[in-house]
């Protein structure tokens, strides 16, 4: 996930990188009211996104066909988290540094736009869900990479399966904390568990179309030099969130990003495009907000300026 359908100077990251502004078919639903407090009483409906496209099921582990989150987040207490309860907006915020060979590297910022819900899973634990909506991605880069941008069409995003995660929160006023476990799913190819390995060509059976565009993997457009490269990737977008609550009730906090992504074409120019961790983690942020009602994914990229204000 350098430039995500858009995103000045960036290139198609893990997460999201995704992964990371319409997405395909979603209808917009009325401005949703933004929930104040912290928490605020959960509203009384608190099921999922009824509105936002549904997006195409690539692989579930166990826990997620029983309707269960995954791993076990920190532990926290049920009568706490069960106040967080109802629909978000998020942001999830990462540091990326991509580099093309000789050609050059560009460290990117990667924002992920995603509806969230937490809700009661099958066992009564409380799990949240996301929805990948959108990715941007701003970096400057070196060398021939110095203008380039990236674009990432948004059924990368929203054709992405996402596991459940377990949610956790304890505590009360202003020492109030929450967490999840490992938010994260296979973009552009199929896996049988989290554990599995990422395919490293485009001739590993689990290797799929999943854009649609004829390709293999997901594919993400480099623009440089006047030229649009197409590059196909696979990757495994893997998150963790944490942190505490905002006196307004935002969940605000710390994104853990272990992403995985590889190229499984020619890369750029005939030079390897890799992706790694920036030790410039400043940024790397979470932002959850509560809303009265679930938003599509067309509505939440309508309202994300007002909602994500730019600090």
């Amino acid at each position: 996930m350098w430039t995500y359908s858009g995103f000045a100077g960036s290139m198609k990251s893990r997460g999201l990188a995704l992964l990371v502004a319409l997405s395909a078919g979603c209808s917009a639903t009325p401005k949703a009211t933004v929930d104040a407090g912290a928490p605020p009483p959960p509203p009384a409906s608190t099921g999922g996104d009824a509105g936002s496209d549904a997006a195409p099921v690539l692989a579930r582990d166990a826990a997620k066909e029983t309707g269960e989150a995954s791993a076990p987040a920190m532990p926290g207490s049920h009568a706490v988290e069960e106040a967080f309860v109802g629909a978000y907006a998020g942001l999830i915020r990462f540091r990326r540094v991509l580099s093309v060979g000789s050609l050059g590297s560009m460290p990117v910022l990667v924002a992920i736009y995603a509806t969230m819900t937490i809700a009661d899973d099958a066992n009564g634990a409380v799990a949240l869900s996301a929805t990948a909506c959108h990715v941007d991605s701003t970096g400057t880069g070196t060398g021939v990479l110095a203008a380039s941008t990236l674009q990432i069409p948004d059924v990368v995003m929203t054709s992405t399966h996402l596991d459940p995660v377990a949610f956790s929160a304890a505590g009360a006023g202003a020492s109030q904390t929450w967490s999840t476990s490992e938010l994260h799913g296979p973009i552009g190819w199929k896996w049988t568990s989290p554990d599995d390995l990422i395919p490293t060509s485009a001739s590993d059976p689990r290797v799929i179309d999943q854009d649609g565009d004829g390709q293999p993997g997901v594919t993400m457009n480099v623009l440089w030099q006047g030229t649009t490269t197409p590059v196909a990737f696979v990757q495994t977008e893997r998150d963790t969130l944490s942190g505490s609550v905002a006196s307004n009730g935002a969940l605000v906090g710390t994104t853990v990003d272990a992403t995985e992504q590889k190229i499984i074409s020619n890369g750029l120019a005939g030079a390897p495009i890799t992706s790694a961790d920036d030790t410039n983690t400043a940024d790397n942020t979470v932002r959850l907000v509560r809303l009265s009602a679930p938003l599509t994914c067309q509505a939440l990229m309508t309202q994300a300026a007002t909602l994500f204000p730019a600090p």
